[in-house]
Protein backbone atom coordinates (compact mmCIF):
# COMPACT_ATOMS: atom_id res chain seq x y z
CA UNK A 1 0.00 0.00 0.00
CA UNK A 2 1.50 3.01 -1.41
CA UNK A 3 2.27 5.57 1.65
CA UNK A 4 1.05 9.23 0.95
CA UNK A 5 2.87 11.91 2.03
CA UNK A 6 1.80 15.41 3.31
CA UNK A 7 1.19 17.98 1.95
CA UNK A 8 3.54 20.99 2.44
CA UNK A 9 2.12 24.66 1.99
CA UNK A 10 5.15 26.73 0.75
CA UNK A 11 5.29 31.06 1.02
CA UNK A 12 4.55 33.00 -2.26
CA UNK A 13 8.13 33.73 -3.65
CA UNK A 14 8.88 37.66 -3.69
CA UNK A 15 8.35 37.55 -7.54
CA UNK A 16 4.61 36.44 -7.20
CA UNK A 17 4.23 39.06 -4.17
CA UNK A 18 5.15 41.90 -6.26
CA UNK A 19 2.31 40.49 -9.52
CA UNK A 20 -0.04 40.31 -7.03
CA UNK A 21 0.81 43.12 -4.93
CA UNK A 22 0.07 45.19 -8.16
CA UNK A 23 -2.91 43.72 -9.69
CA UNK A 24 -5.23 45.85 -8.39
CA UNK A 25 -6.52 47.31 -11.85
CA UNK A 26 -7.89 50.42 -13.58
CA UNK A 27 -10.45 52.22 -11.42
CA UNK A 28 -13.89 52.81 -13.02
CA UNK A 29 -12.74 56.72 -12.76
CA UNK A 30 -9.88 56.51 -14.09
CA UNK A 31 -11.55 54.37 -16.71
CA UNK A 32 -13.83 57.09 -17.66
CA UNK A 33 -11.08 59.67 -17.84
CA UNK A 34 -9.02 57.99 -20.09
CA UNK A 35 -11.86 57.10 -22.62
CA UNK A 36 -13.07 60.80 -22.59
CA UNK A 37 -9.09 62.18 -23.39
CA UNK A 38 -9.15 59.30 -26.40
CA UNK A 39 -12.42 60.63 -27.39
CA UNK A 40 -11.26 64.23 -27.41
CA UNK A 41 -7.68 63.36 -29.34
CA UNK A 42 -10.01 61.04 -31.71
CA UNK A 43 -12.28 64.00 -32.54
CA UNK A 44 -9.27 66.53 -33.03
CA UNK A 45 -7.75 64.28 -35.40
CA UNK A 46 -10.75 63.96 -37.05
CA UNK A 47 -11.12 67.71 -37.69
CA UNK A 48 -7.83 67.54 -39.46
CA UNK A 49 -8.93 64.74 -41.62
CA UNK A 50 -11.97 66.54 -42.68
CA UNK A 51 -10.15 69.86 -43.86
CA UNK A 52 -7.27 68.14 -45.19
CA UNK A 53 -9.42 66.39 -47.26
CA UNK A 54 -11.75 69.03 -48.17
CA UNK A 55 -8.28 71.17 -48.88
CA UNK A 56 -7.64 68.24 -51.26
CA UNK A 57 -10.59 67.78 -53.06
CA UNK A 58 -11.23 71.67 -53.75
CA UNK A 59 -7.18 71.48 -54.75
CA UNK A 60 -7.98 68.65 -57.14
CA UNK A 61 -11.76 70.64 -58.73
CA UNK A 62 -9.52 73.57 -59.22
CA UNK A 63 -6.90 71.64 -60.92
CA UNK A 64 -9.24 69.85 -63.05
CA UNK A 65 -11.13 72.91 -63.87
CA UNK A 66 -7.73 74.60 -65.00
CA UNK A 67 -6.73 71.80 -67.24
CA UNK A 68 -10.25 72.05 -69.13
CA UNK A 69 -9.85 76.41 -69.25
CA UNK A 70 -6.23 75.81 -70.41
CA UNK A 71 -7.08 72.77 -73.05
CA UNK A 72 -10.00 74.90 -74.12
CA UNK A 73 -8.15 78.15 -75.34
CA UNK A 74 -5.43 76.52 -76.60
CA UNK A 75 -8.15 75.59 -79.08
CA UNK A 76 -9.53 78.88 -79.56
CA UNK A 77 -5.91 80.30 -80.14
CA UNK A 78 -5.19 77.92 -81.97
CA UNK A 79 -7.86 78.07 -84.27
CA UNK A 80 -8.02 82.05 -84.80
CA UNK A 81 -3.94 81.61 -85.22
CA UNK A 82 -4.52 79.59 -88.08
CA UNK A 83 -7.67 81.07 -89.66
CA UNK A 84 -7.26 83.76 -93.03
CA UNK A 85 -10.34 85.83 -91.39
CA UNK A 86 -11.56 86.78 -88.06
CA UNK A 87 -15.63 87.07 -88.52
CA UNK A 88 -16.62 87.20 -84.91
CA UNK A 89 -15.84 90.03 -83.46
CA UNK A 90 -17.07 92.47 -86.22
CA UNK A 91 -15.07 95.82 -85.99
CA UNK A 92 -16.66 98.52 -84.24
CA UNK A 93 -19.57 100.33 -85.84
CA UNK A 94 -19.60 103.75 -84.57
CA UNK A 95 -22.79 104.68 -86.14
CA UNK A 96 -25.25 101.92 -84.46
CA UNK A 97 -26.15 101.73 -80.90
CA UNK A 98 -25.09 98.61 -79.92
CA UNK A 99 -21.31 97.05 -79.53
CA UNK A 100 -20.40 94.79 -82.62
CA UNK A 101 -16.04 94.98 -81.15
CA UNK A 102 -17.01 92.94 -77.63
CA UNK A 103 -18.98 89.80 -77.87
CA UNK A 104 -19.70 86.58 -76.27
CA UNK A 105 -18.84 84.00 -79.18
CA UNK A 106 -15.82 83.79 -81.41
CA UNK A 107 -15.82 83.18 -85.04
CA UNK A 108 -12.77 82.38 -87.61
CA UNK A 109 -12.72 80.86 -91.00
CA UNK A 110 -11.45 77.19 -90.87
CA UNK A 111 -7.98 76.80 -90.82
CA UNK A 112 -6.66 76.38 -95.13
CA UNK A 113 -4.34 73.09 -94.30
CA UNK A 114 -6.81 71.05 -92.42
CA UNK A 115 -7.41 67.97 -93.99
CA UNK A 116 -9.22 66.20 -91.20
CA UNK A 117 -10.40 62.79 -92.97
CA UNK A 118 -7.10 63.01 -95.27
CA UNK A 119 -8.31 62.89 -99.21
CA UNK A 120 -5.88 65.13 -100.01
CA UNK A 121 -7.95 68.27 -99.84
CA UNK A 122 -8.16 70.96 -97.14
CA UNK A 123 -11.84 70.77 -95.34
CA UNK A 124 -11.82 74.37 -96.24
CA UNK A 125 -11.57 73.55 -100.32
CA UNK A 126 -15.21 73.36 -101.41
CA UNK A 127 -14.55 72.85 -104.65
CA UNK A 128 -11.42 70.77 -104.61
CA UNK A 129 -9.27 73.20 -106.85
CA UNK A 130 -6.20 73.05 -104.85
CA UNK A 131 -7.16 76.54 -103.24
CA UNK A 132 -9.39 77.67 -100.61
CA UNK A 133 -12.30 81.11 -100.12
CA UNK A 134 -11.29 81.96 -103.36
CA UNK A 135 -14.69 81.83 -104.97
CA UNK A 136 -16.92 83.33 -102.51
CA UNK A 137 -20.44 83.32 -103.02
CA UNK A 138 -23.05 86.50 -102.27
CA UNK A 139 -24.04 84.23 -99.29
CA UNK A 140 -20.20 84.10 -98.11
CA UNK A 141 -21.25 81.03 -95.65
CA UNK A 142 -23.09 79.23 -98.21
CA UNK A 143 -25.69 78.52 -95.18
CA UNK A 144 -29.00 80.38 -97.20
CA UNK A 145 -29.15 82.47 -93.80
CA UNK A 146 -28.25 86.13 -93.82
CA UNK A 147 -24.76 86.53 -91.61
CA UNK A 148 -23.67 82.97 -90.29
CA UNK A 149 -26.36 80.50 -89.22
CA UNK A 150 -27.73 80.64 -85.96
CA UNK A 151 -25.50 83.15 -84.81
CA UNK A 152 -25.95 87.19 -83.93
CA UNK A 153 -23.55 88.31 -86.00
CA UNK A 154 -23.67 92.09 -85.42
CA UNK A 155 -24.35 91.54 -81.55
CA UNK A 156 -27.40 93.47 -82.29
CA UNK A 157 -29.73 91.06 -80.16
CA UNK A 158 -30.99 89.31 -83.73
CA UNK A 159 -30.13 86.39 -85.68
CA UNK A 160 -29.88 85.82 -89.01
CA UNK A 161 -31.97 89.01 -89.28
CA UNK A 162 -32.02 90.77 -92.98
CA UNK A 163 -34.04 91.32 -96.08
CA UNK A 164 -31.52 88.91 -97.93
CA UNK A 165 -29.25 85.74 -97.01
CA UNK A 166 -26.25 87.95 -99.12
CA UNK A 167 -26.27 90.37 -96.07
CA UNK A 168 -23.54 88.88 -94.24
CA UNK A 169 -22.75 91.24 -91.90
CA UNK A 170 -26.22 91.30 -91.27
CA UNK A 171 -26.12 95.11 -91.34
CA UNK A 172 -29.53 95.69 -93.63
CA UNK A 173 -27.53 96.04 -97.12
CA UNK A 174 -26.21 93.31 -99.26
CA UNK A 175 -22.85 92.80 -100.35
CA UNK A 176 -21.60 96.27 -99.97
CA UNK A 177 -17.93 95.70 -98.78
CA UNK A 178 -16.17 93.48 -101.51
CA UNK A 179 -12.20 92.50 -101.34
CA UNK A 180 -9.91 95.38 -101.90
CA UNK A 181 -8.83 95.88 -98.27
CA UNK A 182 -11.02 99.21 -97.64
CA UNK A 183 -14.24 99.65 -95.36
CA UNK A 184 -16.30 100.19 -98.42
CA UNK A 185 -19.57 100.21 -96.71
CA UNK A 186 -18.25 102.33 -93.63
CA UNK A 187 -19.16 99.75 -90.77
CA UNK A 188 -15.43 99.98 -89.50
CA UNK A 189 -15.24 96.19 -90.76
CA UNK A 190 -13.04 95.62 -93.81
CA UNK A 191 -13.86 92.72 -96.83
CA UNK A 192 -17.00 91.38 -94.40
CA UNK A 193 -19.72 91.78 -96.94
CA UNK A 194 -18.45 90.22 -100.31
CA UNK A 195 -20.33 90.28 -103.42
CA UNK A 196 -21.03 87.76 -105.96
CA UNK A 197 -18.20 89.31 -108.17
CA UNK A 198 -15.41 89.02 -104.79
CA UNK A 199 -13.36 92.36 -105.58
CA UNK A 200 -15.84 94.85 -106.95
CA UNK A 201 -19.78 94.95 -108.16
CA UNK A 202 -20.36 93.78 -111.51
CA UNK A 203 -23.35 93.07 -113.64
CA UNK A 204 -21.49 90.95 -115.81
CA UNK A 205 -22.20 86.93 -115.48
CA UNK A 206 -19.51 86.03 -116.87
CA UNK A 207 -17.05 87.58 -114.04
CA UNK A 208 -18.87 85.75 -111.58
CA UNK A 209 -16.17 83.32 -112.16
CA UNK A 210 -13.42 84.36 -109.61
CA UNK A 211 -11.47 81.49 -109.64
CA UNK A 212 -11.25 80.74 -113.35
CA UNK A 213 -12.49 77.39 -113.30
CA UNK A 214 -15.43 77.60 -115.52
CA UNK A 215 -17.51 77.69 -112.30
CA UNK A 216 -18.56 80.70 -109.36
CA UNK A 217 -19.74 80.47 -106.31
CA UNK A 218 -18.38 77.34 -105.38
CA UNK A 219 -15.78 77.88 -102.53
CA UNK A 220 -17.25 79.83 -99.51
CA UNK A 221 -16.15 80.49 -96.04
CA UNK A 222 -16.49 77.67 -93.64
CA UNK A 223 -16.54 79.29 -90.01
CA UNK A 224 -15.50 77.87 -87.09
CA UNK A 225 -17.52 79.16 -83.99
CA UNK A 226 -16.65 78.94 -80.60
CA UNK A 227 -20.04 79.55 -78.02
CA UNK A 228 -21.24 79.29 -74.76
CA UNK A 229 -24.42 76.74 -74.37
CA UNK A 230 -27.70 77.73 -73.81
CA UNK A 231 -27.71 76.13 -70.25
CA UNK A 232 -24.05 78.38 -69.19
CA UNK A 233 -22.82 75.17 -68.44
CA UNK A 234 -20.43 73.74 -71.96
CA UNK A 235 -18.45 76.10 -74.07
CA UNK A 236 -19.05 74.21 -77.62
CA UNK A 237 -16.66 74.05 -80.62
CA UNK A 238 -19.30 74.33 -83.67
CA UNK A 239 -17.11 73.21 -86.97
CA UNK A 240 -19.02 72.98 -90.69
CA UNK A 241 -19.21 68.70 -91.81
CA UNK A 242 -16.55 68.40 -93.98
CA UNK A 243 -17.77 67.38 -97.77
CA UNK A 244 -21.17 69.11 -97.46
CA UNK A 245 -22.65 69.99 -100.22
CA UNK A 246 -23.04 73.82 -99.07
CA UNK A 247 -22.28 75.60 -95.79
CA UNK A 248 -25.61 74.57 -93.70
CA UNK A 249 -24.59 71.30 -91.52
CA UNK A 250 -22.78 71.28 -88.65
CA UNK A 251 -21.48 69.55 -85.68
CA UNK A 252 -21.10 71.08 -82.17
CA UNK A 253 -18.27 69.16 -79.44
CA UNK A 254 -18.13 70.17 -75.70
CA UNK A 255 -14.78 71.53 -74.98
CA UNK A 256 -15.37 72.58 -71.53
CA UNK A 257 -17.53 71.95 -68.67
CA UNK A 258 -18.58 73.78 -65.72
CA UNK A 259 -21.18 75.04 -63.18
CA UNK A 260 -20.97 78.29 -65.32
CA UNK A 261 -19.21 79.26 -68.05
CA UNK A 262 -18.37 82.71 -69.25
CA UNK A 263 -16.85 83.58 -72.36
CA UNK A 264 -15.80 87.26 -73.88
CA UNK A 265 -13.92 88.02 -76.81
CA UNK A 266 -12.51 91.84 -77.91
CA UNK A 267 -11.77 92.84 -81.35
CA UNK A 268 -8.37 95.23 -80.95
CA UNK A 269 -8.68 97.84 -83.23
CA UNK A 270 -5.75 97.71 -86.12
CA UNK A 271 -3.29 100.54 -86.48
CA UNK A 272 -2.20 101.48 -89.33
CA UNK A 273 0.59 99.00 -90.36
CA UNK A 274 -1.10 96.20 -88.94
CA UNK A 275 -2.30 93.20 -92.05
CA UNK A 276 -4.27 91.08 -90.08
CA UNK A 277 -6.85 91.19 -87.23
CA UNK A 278 -6.21 90.59 -83.40
CA UNK A 279 -8.78 89.51 -80.94
CA UNK A 280 -8.19 89.27 -77.53
CA UNK A 281 -10.23 86.09 -75.32
CA UNK A 282 -11.06 85.69 -71.97
CA UNK A 283 -12.64 82.48 -70.44
CA UNK A 284 -13.85 81.97 -67.15
CA UNK A 285 -14.48 78.67 -65.28
CA UNK A 286 -16.77 78.22 -62.38
CA UNK A 287 -17.70 74.72 -60.20
CA UNK A 288 -18.62 74.64 -56.10
CA UNK A 289 -16.02 72.97 -55.35
CA UNK A 290 -13.06 74.64 -57.58
CA UNK A 291 -14.07 78.39 -57.34
CA UNK A 292 -13.39 80.24 -60.43
CA UNK A 293 -10.87 79.85 -63.09
CA UNK A 294 -10.01 82.99 -65.47
CA UNK A 295 -8.05 82.27 -68.59
CA UNK A 296 -6.65 85.23 -71.34
CA UNK A 297 -5.02 85.10 -74.41
CA UNK A 298 -4.31 87.72 -77.52
CA UNK A 299 -3.52 86.16 -80.51
CA UNK A 300 -3.56 87.57 -84.13
CA UNK A 301 -5.38 86.29 -87.36
CA UNK A 302 -2.73 84.14 -89.48
CA UNK A 303 -0.07 85.05 -87.17
CA UNK A 304 2.89 83.40 -88.90
CA UNK A 305 1.21 85.24 -92.41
Amino acid sequence: MARRLPLIHLPPSKLEAEVHAGDSGFTLVELLITLAIVAVVLTALSGVTNNVMTLWDSNRARTELLYQANLAMDRMVTAVSHANRLLIPLAENPDTPYNESQRKILAVTLDPLQDSDGDGFADADNDHDGLVDEDIPPDNTNDHRAGIMDVDDDGDGSVDEGFSIRDNDEDGQAGDDWIDGVDNDGDGAIDEDIPVHNDTFTVFASEFDNDGDGLFNEDWLDPVIFLVSADGKALIQRTPVVNWPDGSKTRDTIIAQADTIALSTRRIPNTADERNAQVEITLQLVTGAGGPVTVQARVRVNRDN
